[in-house]
């Protein structure tokens, strides 16, 4: 199990999450650069690295809804800059 992230803010651009799923995997996503969240095609059981999880293709991606993440339980992994589709 990851470890929540002790200081609630709000998600900037770049920011990488983990986001438990049922079956005890996570899936990732990561802050586009206009606030949407762009999901990865990727799910793990524990994080790898950032550049890991970004090289993955992105799944999807969906505007961002208020408080999604710290009401959601996702942890916050932290902070690279957007590329390919999180850059547009």
């Amino acid at each position: 199990m990851m470890a929540k992230a002790k200081r609630s803010r709000k998600p900037k651009a770049g920011d990488v999450f983990a986001i438990p799923l049922g079956d005890g995997t996570y899936g990732f996503a990561q802050v586009a650069h206009t606030g949407d969240y762009a999901f990865f095609d990727f799910r793990a059981e524990r994080a790898p690295r950032l550049e890991e999880i970004v090289s993955h293709a992105v799944a999807f991606r969906v505007p961002a809804v208020s408080g999604v993440a710290s009401n959601g339980g996702w942890t916050a992994l932290g902070n690279l800059p957007p590329a390919g589709w999180c850059a547009r």
